[in-house]
């Protein structure tokens, strides 16, 4: 783990700070490093105010145990932790790592940190996780996980009924309260979308920047996840996209760039 550490270019997580948070992904560092959502989520809980943001990749851990990927943390010693998973055949092993953290409960028996889970497979359809979990975000996590975290950061709950309140109020899928949630869509203001936070030999496409050209797609295939589980079409915009390029490529010392 330390080696990978060492062999990162890119974001490094923020030191301490009043509250921590974990970025879960449900497979291995090699696909985790080379997912754009899964960083993303990452590098919007670092930066929000009053916290700080580690990872954990469930099929990669030291020893295989349930510890965070910087500063070897155990799970459970978080505030909250942020799932990201993109497919069914994930589910075992992030609920795995779950029990193994011992988080893994009903509602009403679950103690330690707030759980929460996204992605396109969760946003598809939430009911899967939905009992393992606090709270199932669908859509994009730019248009609801900051407003999350500065409410956790201003007022934390003092019990698991609070916090299933605060995550029903900002319409997410809150299984202990039966409710539902909402689709959660987000276009950047500034034009530009996601892009790598962090690049690594061992990942999945190697060191390349990956960019993404915008968010889904026109189209709407019956057969195709994007169109159903990512919103409306909404392309970046080729100046701030150009721009987003040139800085990524200078951040993160590569010329070898991945458009998404």
């Amino acid at each position: 783990m330390k080696k990978l550490r060492l062999e990162e270019r890119g974001r490094r997580s923020r030191g301490a700070a009043p509250l921590a948070a974990c970025a879960l992904w449900g497979n291995d560092y090699a696909t985790g490093v080379a997912n754009l959502g899964h960083q993303r989520v990452w590098a919007l809980a670092d930066d929000a105010p009053g916290w700080s943001a580690d990872r954990l990749y469930a099929l990669t851990r030291p020893g295989g145990k349930p510890v965070s990927f910087a500063r070897e943390r155990p799970l459970s010693a978080f505030d909250l932790v942020l799932a990201s998973v993109c497919f069914e055949n994930d589910y075992p092993a992030l609920l795995s790592l779950l029990d193994e953290a011992g988080l893994l409960a009903r509602h009403g028996e679950r103690e330690g940190p707030l759980l929460v889970v996204g992605g396109a497979a969760p946003s598809l359809n939430p009911l899967p996780l939905a009992p393992f979990f606090d709270a199932v975000c669908r859509g994009d996590a730019e248009a609801v996980l900051p407003r999350l975290l500065e409410r956790i950061y201003e007022n934390p709950p003092r019990t698991r009924e609070e916090a299933w309140s605060l995550f029903g109020g900002l319409g997410l899928h809150t299984d202990a309260l039966g409710l539902p949630g909402e689709e959660w869509w987000w276009t950047s203001p500034d034009g530009a979308y996601a892009a790598s936070e962090t690049i690594h030999p061992a990942g999945h496409f190697s060191e390349t920047a990956l960019v993404e050209l915008g968010r889904g797609c026109p189209r709407r295939c019956r057969f195709c996840t994007v169109g159903w589980a990512e919103g409306g079409h909404r392309p970046a915009e080729p100046g701030a996209l150009r721009d987003l390029i040139i800085a990524e490529t200078r951040e993160l010392r590569t010329e070898r760039v991945g458009l998404v």
